[in-house]
Parts: structure tokens; sequence; C-alpha cells
């Protein structure tokens, strides 16, 4: 399986750390419940599997439109809990990441997202966190980095503290 995140496509998807395939000896996302927003199917399985190892229960949704959806139904309680982080692909068919979020944003959704996408220029990450990403993730990436940058993310979200960025994850300002 790859070690980096790539592009594709793929179907909705669940896990949790039981059904990711392993068990890490460190579960720093222990307790998270994690929205992905991915249509990536190499990219899916890699953050079913990094992140599920890692201890986190991870929903994936194939595309910004569905990314709403799941994130509007967690935070009334019609799924099991809210999330407590959203990373989101900036570059998905039907609803790109950077609208999906300025939806988001719109309905009033405050989880912490972390945009993640292979266009890392300044420009795009301004376009990021004024469409109203928390953090900024590039790809390819490393498990490391994608670990942190859900942990971070989440810590800002429960604690409304700033916590250090990991290489590679900008935090908003």
């Amino acid at each position: 399986e790859p070690e980096h995140a790539t592009d594709g496509h793929a179907a909705p998807v669940t896990t949790t750390a039981a059904t990711a395939g392993g068990t890490a000896p460190s579960r720093p996302l222990a307790g998270l419940r994690i929205l992905v927003a991915e249509d990536g199917p190499d990219n899916v399985r890699l953050y079913l599997r990094q992140l599920g190892d890692a201890g986190a229960d991870v929903r994936v949704a194939a595309n910004g439109r569905e990314a709403v959806a799941l994130a509007q139904a967690a935070a009334v309680g019609v799924l099991d809990a809210p999330f407590d982080v959203v990373l989101m692909d900036m570059q998905m068919p039907i609803v790109a990441g950077l609208e999906a979020t300025r939806r988001l944003r719109a309905l009033g959704f405050g989880v912490p997202i972390v945009a993640v996408t292979a266009s890392a220029g300044d420009g795009e990450r301004d376009r990021c966190f004024t469409a109203g990403c928390d953090g900024f993730l590039a790809k390819p990436f490393r498990r490391a980095e994608l670990i942190a940058a859900a942990r971070a993310a989440a810590l800002r979200g429960r604690t409304g503290m700033q916590v250090p960025a990991a290489r590679g994850v900008v935090p908003m300002a």
C-alpha cells in the first residue's frame, strides 16, 4: 500500500481501530472521531489504515457534498457522535473542499477543518484559511504528519488553545 497520499476516487467507508487491520504501539488518536473527505481510493485506504491504527474512529465522505451532509448529521446527533476534526481534500468532484468548508462554516459548523491538498503554494493556503479551514496539510505527507495534524486540530477544537503545528501543518493564526 502507498506510504503517501495520492489521487483517485472512492466510496464512503467507516472504520475503527479494530477494523483497520493491526494495532499500533502508540494510539495518539484514541477516542477521536475523524471525518475524512477524500475521493481517491488509494488515499482512502491510507487514511483508514494510518488513522485507524492510531486509534481514531474514521468516517469517509467521497466528495464535499457528502462531507457536508455527514458533518451536519453528526452535529445534530443523527450519527453516533459529532466529529472531533475534519480532514478535507480540496480537490474533489461534485463539491470541492473549499466550497464544502464554506458551506459548513455558513451553517455554524465549529469543528476544526484541516485542508489537505497537493497544491501547497502560499495562495492555496490563503484560500483555504479564507474559506474557514483551521489548518493545512500538504500532500504528499508522512504518517507522523497526518497524525500530528489531526491531533493538533482536535486539541485546538476541544481546548481552544493554540497547539504547536507539525512540520507541513500550518494552523490558522
